[in-house]
């Protein structure tokens, strides 16, 4: 019967900090994953439009190392300027290995020069150190 009354009384303490952690959430900001309009579509940057039209999210996120570096570290490792730009989209279409790891980049053959330095201008821009 002890065992039966300390378990719901666990169950309480239990509730109540879920309650919390739940008013907690509910303060916080939400990012919309998706935008709501054709307007807020339009307002993003053509690099960024270009990297969420691809697949570069299943291994990349903006400030999140996944199983490439994230958007934010390879901004503050390379300066912006037309070589780093080219060499960047060389990479991105030819694929590598050897930068950021061991782990090999695939290549992305079937993207267009121009579009890859779109999105390489875009990272660039992400830069946060000076």
């Amino acid at each position: 019967m002890s065992v039966f009354i300390m378990a719901c009384n666990g169950n309480e303490s239990t509730q109540s900090s879920n309650q919390d952690l739940k008013a907690e959430t509910d303060r916080m900001p939400v990012k919309k994953a998706i935008p709501d309009s054709e307007e807020e579509v339009s307002e993003l940057p053509e690099g960024l439009k270009l990297i969420n039209g691809s697949d570069c999210n299943v291994c990349h996120k903006k400030d999140i190392k996944l199983v490439g570096p994230s958007y934010i570290d390879i901004a503050n490792k390379y300066d912006k300027s037309d070589k780093v730009i080219t060499t960047l989209a060389e990479t991105i279409i030819k694929g590598g290995k050897g930068v950021w790891g061991e782990v090999m980049m695939t290549a992305h053959p079937s993207l267009k020069g121009e579009d890859v330095e779109k999105m390489v201008e875009y990272i660039l821009d992400l830069r946060t150190i000076e």
